[in-house]
């Protein structure tokens, strides 16, 4: 991500309000940040949308499930504001029904049975930090409600794969490797041991921690309480319409 500098006066700070930093993350968790740009503007703290005097103090941090590579999953941000790094990871997720595979949001294997457009069954992988599991409408597959696609990848010239070797394969980039999302219920029609045992999603919510100032307290209710409505909203529909193909479980943490 590059950074430009600008000449910029030294700049009072003012305490934000609740409700201020409630409008930023929320304008953050769109896709890209709400449309950042690979080229943003040094000094500027993109989580509070504040300016500081360029200095030292300045780190980007890359958030995970993002379904994007760098520099689009990384935020700069101004150290001091580095508490609110986990309230948007978590808005992030719940605005656009994103699962993730780093935290592990949910028990697939990180490797399982795919078919390909050929008819071909392949090994494909589910173990890279970026992605996961989203729940949405696929326009292609023509859906009447929002299903769970999972994002897969696998190695075009070896159908079949080492378990031993999957982060190896990861980390190769020398290999040809395709990707895209399958719905669960293919995958579960693909993998009968999946189909079996069923799936088992996890949210975590935010946690309170000693020390925290009012704000932040009211920043972890209202976090949790998105997460809440998300999953009353958008995750139990989707597993009751998937429920004739795969039993698809959640839990609390």
């Amino acid at each position: 991500m590059s950074l430009h500098n600008q000449s910029l006066n030294p700049i009072t700070m003012q305490i934000m309000t609740f409700e201020e930093h409630v409008n930023v993350l929320e304008q953050r968790s769109y896709p890209n940040f709400g449309k950042i740009t690979c080229s943003v503007i040094y000094g500027k703290c993109y989580l509070t949308n504040k300016e500081y005097v360029p200095s030292d103090h300045f780190y980007e941090k890359k958030l995970s499930g993002t379904f994007t590579l760098y520099p689009y999953n990384s935020i700069p941000f101004h150290i001091e504001n580095e508490w609110l790094v986990p309230f948007l990871q978590h808005l992030y997720w719940i605005k656009n029904s994103i699962i993730p595979n780093k935290p592990r949001g949910h028990d697939l294997p990180m490797m399982f049975k795919i078919r390909r457009s050929n008819g071909s069954m392949h090994d494909a992988l589910m173990y890279q930090e970026d992605y996961g599991i989203k729940i949405r409408k696929s326009v292609s597959q023509k859906d009447d409600f929002a299903r769970f696609y999972a994002r897969v990848f696998w190695i075009n010239n070896k159908p079949v794969l080492d378990p031993s070797k999957i982060i190896e394969y990861d980390r190769d980039y020398e290999l040809e490797m395709s990707y895209k999302d399958i719905m669960i219920d293919k995958i579960a029609e693909y993998n009968p041991e999946i189909k079996e045992r069923g799936l088992t999603l996890t949210f975590s919510t935010v946690k309170v921690y000693h020390g925290m100032n009012d704000i932040q307290r009211k920043m972890v209710d209202y976090c949790n309480m998105k997460l809440h409505n998300w999953i009353s909203e958008v995750v139990e529909p989707a597993i009751e319409n998937v429920s004739p193909h795969v039993r698809i479980e959640y839990k609390l943490v």
